[in-house]
Parts: structure tokens; sequence; C-alpha cells
């Protein structure tokens, strides 16, 4: 790191200092110097890579901070949407509800920077998708016996929390309606489930399953509509998803459930960009290329979940490109976009321009996360419109269905809902034995008033050079300069007769 010359010479430079003089000045001032980030691990670095070569420079937070909260549980935020009319009081049937999950969050290595366009951000997308075509045929739905459940699952980049949540609500009848009281989703009312994982970075669907038939399904829909897919080996195990979670708690009782993944590879998949602040949309190709990607599993997904739901083979359904475009805008490049601008209610403020952190942590920005904008996205696609008469009210549709307000003049009643989880092995009533098969990832906050620091200061190759050239010519120097001295010894002191 190229450093300011007057302090090169210095090695370390100790600094007492405020922590938002930490944030707002040391982090700025070194950041224009070069390209900086913050470490998000346990060291607590701040780094920055020299512009033009040269060493590099860390900022290292010492040990004597003290936690203001300690090891909280990470939680993450599930959004969920049903679309039959049914009260809570209705005990849904058995093989009545069509499952769709996709995960909604990422990790990374730098905080801030949990970006996961494609190991979170094309499901999503696609999922979404596929939600608004279903939406537009809400009547294939609403006319069946079947139901259709969208869920978005957070926290499974640390171990699967809100799938395993979600499904272990399920398994002892816990699994709440949310902000509504539509009834409720059990084990027993599952159908199927289809899980949405990385989509984006090939043209081609490889189809993950543990059941032939409905692979067989899922094959035909994407026959119908063109779509390239190819069945991985029926003997190989799921890939990481959410729907592993249903799997693994899946009573032993009760028939197994018919379980399918899309995904964009076969037996292995080679990222570079795993947990990385580089999965951005630049690497998986140009936006119109992400969503022709995505648009064709939106389609094979909706044209599945509705030829389950009807029992017609021959139904097909597109998902609309616009849509998917405006999308892998929004969620992928700039937030600020016209589509999630008008999900926002006057006095939100304004979006980043700058793609979503997808992290999951203790504490969310309320309004303005992911989450948020997914239950109020749902509620378009799937819900009914009508105009608010006052604020901060909506037309009380009432129960089961939830009014959500967008763009502060509009209401959507819908089947959604959402609710903050954590992970099951802090729930009280988990014994010793089970705790452990859930996750149990933690978050610290650490106290930083009077906060200490070290700065690290390495010189850049030039003025080591420099140095080095220069304490090696006085060493010559001052070796040629004593023998000369040894020489005229006698000369400058004589000896006494």
């Amino acid at each position: 790191m190229r450093w300011c010359v007057c302090v090169c010479v210095l090695s370390v430079l100790p600094w007492l200092l405020s922590s938002a003089f930490l944030s707002d000045q040391v982090y700025v001032d070194i950041k224009g110097l070069g390209a900086c980030f913050r470490r998000f691990n346990a060291t607590h670095q701040i780094g920055c890579a020299s512009p033009s070569g040269g060493s590099v420079g860390l900022l290292f937070y010492l040990n004597s901070l003290t936690p203001a909260t300690f090891c909280d549980p990470l939680q993450g935020q599930n959004v969920w949407a049903t679309m039959q009319n049914l009260s809570q009081s209705v005990n849904r049937s058995q093989n009545s509800v069509v499952l769709l999950l996709s995960r909604t969050d990422a990790a990374s290595l730098f905080e801030g920077l949990a970006l996961g366009a494609e190991v979170a951000v094309s499901p999503m997308i696609t999922l979404l998708a596929a939600a608004e075509a279903i939406g537009k045929m809400k009547s294939v739905v609403t006319q069946s016996k079947k139901d259709v459940m969208f869920a978005f699952v957070q926290g499974e980049a640390f171990d699967a929390i809100g799938s395993s949540r979600m499904a272990w609500d399920m398994a002892r009848n816990k699994f709440s309606s949310g902000d509504n009281n539509v009834a409720k989703v059990t084990f027993e009312s599952l159908d199927m489930a289809l899980a949405v994982d990385m989509v984006g970075a090939d043209d081609r669907l490889w189809l993950h399953g543990n059941n032939l038939s409905i692979l067989h399904q899922v094959t035909m829909a994407a026959n119908l509509l063109n779509v390239s897919s190819n069945q991985s080996d029926l003997t190989l195990p799921l890939p990481p998803s959410p729907v592993l979670q249903f799997l693994r708690q899946w009573p032993s009782g009760l028939a197994s459930l018919p379980a399918v993944v899309l995904a964009d590879y076969d037996s292995h998949y080679v990222t570079k960009f795993a947990t990385s602040r580089h999965d951005l949309a630049a690497q998986l190709g140009s936006n119109q290329t992400i969503a022709k990607r995505l648009w064709q599993a939106a389609s094979v997904v909706a044209t599945t979940t509705l030829q389950r739901v009807s029992g017609n083979s021959s139904l097909k359904v597109t998902a609309d490109l616009d849509v998917v475009q405006q999308l892998v805008e929004c969620f992928m490049v700039n937030p600020n976009c016209t589509l999630l601008r008008f999900l926002l209610n006057k006095g939100e403020g304004e979006l980043s321009t700058e793609p979503f952190d997808l992290y999951v942590g203790v504490r969310q920005e309320p309004g303005k996360t992911v989450a948020e904008l997914i239950r109020r996205l749902l509620a378009v696609y799937l819900g009914q419109s009508s105009e608010a008469t006052s604020e901060p009210a909506c037309n009380k549709t009432g129960p089961p269905f939830v009014d959500v307000r967008v763009n502060t003049s509009t209401c959507f009643s819908a089947l959604v809902a959402t609710a903050v989880v954590q992970s099951p092995a802090f729930e009280g009533d988990v014994g010793d034995e089970d705790w452990n098969k859930y996750s149990t990832w933690t978050e610290s906050v650490w106290d930083a008033s009077g906060l200490q620091v070290q700065l690290f200061l390495q010189a850049y190759q030039e003025l080591d050079a420099a140095v080095f050239a220069a304490g090696t010519s006085l060493f010559f120097l001052s070796g040629i300069l004593v023998c000369l001295l040894e020489r005229r010894t006698r000369m400058l002191f004589p000896a006494e007769l």
C-alpha cells in the first residue's frame, strides 16, 4: 500500500480512536488511496490493496473491545404466500399443497458485500417470476383442490436456518400463519416440493429428484416449453437446497415427499465466486442472457406447478420476459429501479443503487430488507389491488387476506405472511440429542467506545530499495573511513618520547 511518505518510516502507529472516527474518517481516508474493503471475520480487519502494486496495509482491531451483545443467534425472515382462500379453521387435506422454495440470502467474507447473484438472487428471481405467471392464472388454482405455497427462506448460507425452522414447525404442527389466519400447512398436506437452486450460469437445466414420476413430469413441462433439460442420476443425493430440511425431518410414517431441485449443474458444480464479493451479475453474462435463462426456469416452474394442480398435462405457462428483465435489473444491478420504487411508501426513503447485501444477521433495517420487498411483490403478483382510502390503513378485506400497502395509495389483498425465524437449536424444547442437527451460528456485537487500534504501515518497494541502498553505502563508507583513520593514527596521535 502506498502510504504517505512522511510516515512510511514508521512500522507501527498506535491510535486511540472513537468508533465514529474509525468508521467515518480512517476507512474513508484509506479508501481514497486504493480499493479498500472490510474483512468480515473474527479478526475484524480493514484491508486496502494498492492500485498500482506495492504492499498491503491492514488495520487490526485490538482485543480491548467489550461485547455489547454476545452470541446472539442468527435469524432470517421467511416470506411465504398461498393462493386458496382457506381460513385457519379449515384443515387442509392430505397431498393438497405444492410447495415451491427458494433461498434469499448469501454469505461473504467481506462485510456489506454478500451479493450472491448466482447462489441466491438467480433462484429468487426465478420463483418471483413464476409467481407472477401463476398469479395471472390464479383461477386454475382457486378452482382446483390443490393449493400452491411460495416459500422464500433466509439463513440458508448458515446451515439452512430458514428452511430448517419452517420444516421443524410443520413437523410439530406449529407452523404459524404469520400476519393472516390462513389454514396451516403441515407435512401431511404437502403434495410435492420443488426447489430452485442456481440457474443463472447455463442455458441448460438439470433436474435433480428423488421420485422418477415427478422428474418425468418436470421434464415433460420443459419439453413442452422447448427448454433444454437433463435428468440427473436418480441415485445421486439431492444437491444443497431448502428442500433437504423437509426430507431430513420427514416423518417415517408418511409416504416420502416427492421432491425436485432445478439447477444449472449435474453431479457437481464449480464456481470461483462462492461466498465472494465477486458473485455479481457481470460474472454470469449480460443482463439479457441472465434474464433469458431465468425466464426459461421460471416458465418450467410455473408450468409444472399448474399442471400438478390442475391435472392437465397439456397446460402451458410462459413467464413474462419483461418482468424477469425488471427483476434482474432490480435485484442484481440497481435496486433503485422503477419496480422497487413503486413498492415503497411515503417516508421510506430511497433504495441504494448498489446490489443488495444479502447477509442475515441479528438485526435488519425494516422496510427495506429483501424479505419485505419480496412480501410486497408477492402481494402485487398474487393479490387483488384496491385504492387506499386513507393513511395508514388500507381497506380491510378481512382474514385470511392481508392488506399490503405499496406506493402509498395502492393496496393489495393477498394471502402473504412473514416471520422472523431462528434455528430450532435455540428452542428450549429441543433435546440434547437433536440440537446439533440444526444451525448454531451466532453473532456478537462489540462496543467500540474508546477503541484502540494499531495501524501497520508497510513501505512500498521503491522506498524499501532506497533505504537498503543508503544503508549499504553507509556501511562501506564507514569501513573505508575507519581504515583511513587507522593508517594515520601515528600522525594524528604521536607517541610520547
